[in-house]
């Protein structure tokens, strides 16, 4: 550690592991945020330390964040002589991403820090360290996305496993889900289900509702307004997270979707799954709106309204002057 890297600016990167600890896990950002003390206590001066804490709340690929962005610009422009993260993870989880900041730290020259040691990536034996560290660091999300999938297996195992609730239920602190005393929310979801089952089809059901001017009940999870119930415009997925959520039936079901295969590098994308493919499906969890019975009608008049000769659906009316359109 030389002169030259203290007349440069020390970048202390903060985030979390996953976007919603942000809110509830302040205790690790806290401890990410006492670094700065680290990079003074090493030398630097409180003006040329900056913190990078703009990957808090977003989640995707390196690329897209603005802080590991930033902190590449810096390192590439010969503006950082100290690189400071709880941890390799935090300055980037995928291998390509940490061996292209360990290449701009090899030319340039900064320095790389944490909570147990100073490391020069210009050096082999530490650059050869911190490939390691990275390495290491991708191949423990493998296992930690296991362990935590087995946990919530053994949590609908043992019946305590808390899901998202749908409109209409509510969680009182730790206990099971019970009805939404909001008399105007209940008589709403009524009002959708009775609906569903006079018109039959979705977007029936979205242009009737649309046409009256009505409005979808939908309680706030995070944020400022968490634990209130907000109208917003009926949405063909609201509609549809209503009437197909096995909540509504009673039912406490995990692994309705799955991730699809990419269809492009770097995206991924949630589908649903079929019926016989979910791995629990608990009934008599909560307080039912609709029987299961019904639930089931309306998965498989959804599947029968669905343009899909693969699977030999008939299809929904559509418009046309045939006498048997669909």
């Amino acid at each position: 550690m030389t002169t030259r890297h203290r007349d440069r600016h020390a970048y202390v990167s903060v985030r979390p592991s996953t976007p919603p600890q942000v809110p509830h896990h302040l205790e690790s950002q806290r401890h990410q945020y006492a670094l700065v003390q680290r990079a003074m206590d090493l030398g630097w001066p409180a003006p040329r330390v900056h913190v990078l804490d703009a990957d808090l709340g977003p989640a995707g690929p390196e690329s897209q964040r603005p802080g590991f962005q930033e902190l590449v610009t810096a390192v590439s422009l010969g503006r950082g002589g100290l690189m400071v993260a709880y941890a390799a993870s935090r300055l980037a989880r995928k291998n390509p991403d940490w061996d292209t900041l360990l290449d701009l730290a090899t030319v340039v020259g900064p320095l790389s820090a944490d909570t147990e040691g100073v490391y020069a990536p210009c050096q082999y034996k530490d650059r050869l360290f911190l490939g390691l560290r990275g390495l290491l660091s991708e191949a423990a999300w493998p296992g930690l996305r296991l362990r935590r999938e087995a946990g919530r297996q053994r949590q609908m195992a043992w019946g305590t496993y808390r899901q998202t609730l749908p409109p209409g239920l509510v969680r009182v602190d730790a206990g099971p889900g019970i009805k939404d005393p909001d008399r105007q929310l209940q008589h709403t979801l009524e009002l959708v289900f009775a609906r569903c089952a006079t018109l039959g089809s979705g977007p029936k059901v979205m242009r009737s509702w649309r046409d009256d001017g009505s409005f979808l009940p939908r309680r706030q999870l995070v944020g400022m307004q968490a634990g209130q119930v907000r109208w917003c415009k009926p949405t063909p997925a609201a509609l549809g997270e209503i009437r197909q959520n096995p909540a509504s039936a009673g039912a406490c079901v995990y692994g309705r979707r799955a991730l699809a295969p990419p269809q492009r590098p770097g995206k991924r994308r949630r589908v649903q799954r079929p019926m016989e493919d979910w791995q629990a499906v608990p009934q008599e969890a909560y307080p039912a709106s609709l029987s299961w019975a019904h639930l089931l009608a309306n998965q498989a008049r959804l599947a029968d309204h669905a343009s899909s000769f693969a699977r030999r659906a008939r299809g929904g009316p559509r418009q046309g002057q045939a006498l048997l359109a669909g």
